[in-house]
């Protein structure tokens, strides 16, 4: 597992090259990792239901299914936003 951190420059190395966890940065990191997925897979899913809703042709359930998608991707990307927010508060790095 710390070779897969080490990697993802989630933890750095000591002065005797063994890894040395600094938890509020580790953990800060992790978590700006998991916030950037959130918002490029978000992004893509708001390019997804707009071209569904571009073909969709006047069909209303497929109208209706694509705004949906896009609403609930919106809310989802403001409650990650808000809680990175929360997390770089809480770990004292605004």
């Amino acid at each position: 597992m710390s070779i897969f951190l080490a990697a993802l420059n989630l933890i750095t190395p000591g002065p005797d090259h063994l890894p040395n966890p600094d938890t509020s940065t580790t953990l800060q990191k992790a978590l700006t990792l998991l916030f950037v997925i959130i918002g490029a897979i978000s992004l893509m899913m708001l390019v997804i239901a707009g071209f569904r809703y571009t073909v969709s042709a006047g069909d209303p359930n497929q109208m209706a299914t694509a705004r949906r998608i896009i609403i609930y991707t919106t809310i989802g990307l403001i409650v990650s936003a808000m809680a990175a927010t929360i997390v770089n508060t809480v770990l004292g790095q605004s």
